[in-house]
């Protein structure tokens, strides 16, 4: 892709898919670029996603949470995004919401066997054990 002309006839997802590309090559700082100027164009659950992929990649981790909380306030109902957001909050020892996205998850989609797990092992374990025995980074 070339990259050196924006144009406005290049729509939202040129742009999230220019940082996509750079993003899978860990160049975060033009991933962060492209998928700002995606953003502004149209406001996307995904666009979010990657930018928290971004400023986690680079260990900016209060944007990364950020951008992972607009992602799941703009889409509650992505699968991918409740599960990350639910293994963030039980960072954060938000196990109460976290629990309650990982059963939402569930509902919607049974078969998701990290979401049962994790939602398994955070019912299970007290706050005390929980870090132990989940492997959250």
């Amino acid at each position: 892709m070339n990259d050196d002309n924006q144009s406005s006839e290049k729509d939202n997802y040129y742009y999230y898919r220019l940082g996509d590309e750079y993003l899978s090559k860990k160049e975060y700082q033009n991933a962060i670029k492209y998928l700002i100027i995606s953003l502004k164009i149209q406001i996307h659950c995904k666009t979010y996603e990657k930018l928290y992929e971004c400023y986690n990649g680079i260990n900016q981790k209060d944007m990364a949470r950020q951008f992972l909380t607009l992602a799941y306030n703009t889409n509650p109902k992505s699968d991918k995004v409740s599960f990350i957001y639910a293994k963030a909050l039980i960072k954060e020892n938000e196990l109460d919401k976290a629990e309650g996205i990982l059963l939402e998850t569930l509902k919607r989609n049974p078969s998701y066997k990290q979401a049962k797990i994790l939602y398994e092992k955070v019912t299970i374990y007290g706050s005390e054990q929980l870090h132990e025995k989940l492997d959250i980074v």
